[in-house]
């Protein structure tokens, strides 16, 4: 019997300390190749002031991207606001968009329905954005 171990689903917001440019681009690209091998998936979404960030996957990646997203100097006030548990992902792959991308959008963006409390949080980055 093979058992199956819950994912881990850590989301966080933060506010930008620089503009997103060429440098912070490219970061992003690496960033993206080490979640994929590493099994993380979720959603980097940046509004143009704010961050808010959702990864999941198994539990040890899920702290290491986490412990390394939190240390970078892109961004200031990391706080954390859900962690849990779950038996499927929202996200299978992890994804960056960007103020541009945003408007027009509007959770949900997933398959899945976000729990309320990151629905809430992803349309309060979005809508400003919209402004």
């Amino acid at each position: 019997m093979i058992e199956t171990q819950p994912f881990l689903r850590l989301t966080y917001i933060s506010t930008a300390r620089v503009p997103m440019d060429v440098e912070f681009v490219s970061r992003i690209s690496k960033v993206k190749a080490v979640h994929d091998v590493n099994g993380v998936g979720g959603v980097l979404i940046y509004n143009g002031l704010n961050f808010i960030e959702t990864l999941e996957g198994p539990a040890g990646a899920v702290e290491r991207a986490f412990e390394q997203a939190s240390t970078e100097t892109y961004h200031s006030g990391v706080r954390v606001i859900d962690r849990s548990l779950d038996a499927e992902r929202l996200f299978d792959t992890w994804t960056f968009i960007d103020a541009e991308a945003l408007h027009g959008l509007a959770p949900p963006l997933t398959q899945r329905p976000l729990p309320e409390t990151l629905d809430r949080a992803y349309r309060a980055v979005i809508a400003l954005a919209a402004r």
